[in-house]
């Protein structure tokens, strides 16, 4: 089982190597190697917005199409990660 820690607001890491760090417009998700924004929204109800459809690698690894079973990898680990801390989040498709 994947064990989170939040070492401070707004992010939380996993021990298998990956993270979510949220801003106000923004989720950036790390993975050894590369990175991706997400598009996000901070919601009245105190959980974060996010839509799968709005997901880019950025430089250098811009270039690479981020297709459907990737981008549901990392929705997945960000329910996970987000679940084990507490933080509330809401997926539009």
């Amino acid at each position: 089982m994947r064990q989170y820690v939040s070492p401070r607001p707004n992010l939380v890491e996993c021990d298998d190597g990956f993270s979510f760090e949220v801003d106000r417009t923004s989720i950036r998700y790390v993975e050894p190697g590369r990175f991706a924004l997400i598009d996000s929204e901070v919601l009245t109800t105190d959980e974060i917005g996010v839509w799968d459809q709005k997901m880019r690698w950025e430089p250098p690894h811009e270039s690479e199409w981020m297709d459907a079973a990737t981008r549901h990898l990392i929705l997945g680990r960000m329910v996970e990660a987000f679940g084990a801390v507490g933080w509330g989040l809401q997926v539009s498709r």
